[in-house]
């Protein structure tokens, strides 16, 4: 075998190989273009009719008036991606292509009882074909394989697959193209596409209420609104709500003072019962006189203990100087003790008793002020239920008003609609309806025959050159010495001399 990453080939034996394989080559590029000649002749070719629809601004483009500017040059607003992907999603709508099989499939039966009339060669040998590779494609659903799609579907699916949609960018304009064997078909199924997809477009955009309907909830919310003042201002006068809120103020600071003050009492009462308590501690345990303590101002109003802590202090020195006469155990003594511990006793229950006065003014306040703080929690309940009943009020009115706005603005919406109908701007054109194509899209004689050619010729050239490398024929001097063999001469074909 040759090892020709060893040297380089020169270009007599460049030529040489490709003089040698030139049947090869030959037959390479003729086998080519011979069945590239077959395809194109075969292949039933394709066209593609368009028509060209240009999106305006319509009614379903109509921005919410409650978000527009107070401009009047700019009452609508166009987003144009957005809107023309809006117009490509209901023209590649299914639904639309189930609407215009009946009609497609009425118009492709016709031309096809007219191309059986004034067929030709080509035709029938394409046909013919067609014809095979349907009963090798059917023979899957004969044997059960598979289950036999129905008609409706079967073209369904070759409709989506001929529907061609695009948008050209930085305009309005979509092409709608559909792909057919037949010209005249195309461009019939591109018409009837565009003029499906505006009356699909047009009954999905129209509105659903009618004027009507929007006059009539404005005119139900109107009153409700007039109904709805009438009780906010009767309610005003009759509950004078305006000065709630006042009012509201003054029995919270009332209140608030009232029980400040009942937690004074609450803590006096029992320091009162603490003071009665001590002063029997100190009339039974000792002899010491009762000091006056602190107490209230009705206690002091009603007794004044007074005299008894002069008589007190009387009785205390008379006692000092009889003992200094007498003996402690002195008849006179005696009767200075017992008179000093009646007084004390006295002061005790004087003491008892204002003390007992005392408690039963705090509890007879205490009792005053728990009714006056009840009565105000019942005048601020009623003032709280008044308070929700008027925001109950405040908010059916807001409600209603907003709602009166709400119709009032979907009929100025209509009326606008009306207008730009009448005008002839909320409208999808077409601008250009489909012909049928001259040319067809596929397959690109020409085209295909030259790139086969070339091709096919270079791919003979590499296959001479590929089994020129894996040749083992000796066909120079050099493959001798390149084996280690001596080349002394070369002889030539004697046979192809004595044919010459």
């Amino acid at each position: 075998m040759k090892n020709s990453s060893e040297r380089v080939l020169s270009i007599t034996e460049v030529l040489n190989i490709l003089f040698k394989n030139k049947w090869l080559i030959v037959g390479v590029f003729s086998i080519a273009v011979l069945l590239a000649l077959a395809y194109v002749l075969v292949k039933s070719p394709v066209y593609v009719a368009e028509t060209k629809l240009m999106v305006k601004l319509g009614r379903e483009k109509l921005s919410p008036l409650s978000v527009l500017p107070n401009t009047p040059y700019n009452i609508v607003i166009r987003e144009r991606p957005e809107n023309i992907q809006d117009e490509i999603e209901i023209i590649t709508n299914p639904i639309l292509t189930y609407k215009v099989i009946p009609i497609l499939k009425e118009k492709l039966d016709e031309l096809t009882k007219q191309e059986k009339k004034g067929r030709s060669i080509v035709s029938t040998v394409r046909t013919l074909i067609h014809s095979i590779i349907s009963w090798l494609k059917d023979i899957p659903y004969k044997i059960g394989l598979k289950k036999r799609e129905s008609e409706t579907k079967r073209l369904f699916r070759a409709f989506r697959q001929a529907l061609v949609v695009n948008w050209q960018e930085e305009s309005n304009v979509i092409q709608l193209g559909f792909k057919w064997s037949n010209p005249e078909f195309a461009a019939f199924a591109a018409n009837v596409y565009a003029k499906a997809y505006l009356d699909y477009r047009e009954r999905i955009n129209k509105s659903q209420q009618s004027v009507a309907f929007y006059e009539d909830q404005i005119k139900t919310y109107k009153n409700l609104l007039g109904k709805i003042e009438n009780e906010i201002r009767d309610f005003q006068e009759k509950h004078g709500i305006a000065a709630v809120e006042r009012q509201k103020d003054i029995l919270l600071n009332q209140r608030a003072d009232l029980e400040k003050r009942l937690q004074n009492i609450r803590l006096k009462l029992p320091q009162i019962s603490l003071k009665k308590s001590s002063i029997n501690r100190l009339l039974s345990s000792g002899t010491e006189w009762i000091e006056t303590p602190q107490i209230g101002y009705l206690g002091v109003k009603f007794t004044d203990l007074a005299p008894l802590d002069k008589k007190y202090f009387e009785l205390k020195a008379a006692l000092n100087e009889a003992l200094q006469i007498f003996t402690p155990e002195s008849r006179e003594v005696k009767s200075i003790k017992e008179q000093i511990q009646k007084l004390r006793k006295q002061k005790a229950e004087s003491l008892i008793n204002i003390l007992s006065i005392e408690e039963a003014n705090l509890k007879s306040l205490q009792s005053e002020i728990e009714q006056q703080l009840e009565e105000i929690n019942k005048k601020l309940t009623k003032l709280v239920d008044l308070q929700l009943r008027y925001q109950q009020l405040q908010r059916m009115r807001k409600i209603y008003e907003d709602n009166f706005l709400l119709y009032s603005k979907k009929a100025e919406e209509l009326r606008i609609t009306g207008e730009m109908d009448k005008w002839k701007i909320a409208s999808v054109q077409i601008i250009n309806p489909a012909s049928p194509p001259l040319d067809p899209v596929w397959p690109k004689k020409k085209l295909i025959l030259l790139v086969v050619a070339v091709v096919s010729f270079f791919m003979g050239i590499i296959l001479a050159f590929l089994r020129e490398m894996f040749s083992v024929t000796i066909d120079r001097g050099g493959d001798l010495e390149k084996l280690g063999i001596k080349h002394i001469i070369t002889i030539p074909d004697i046979e192809f001399l004595r044919d010459k």
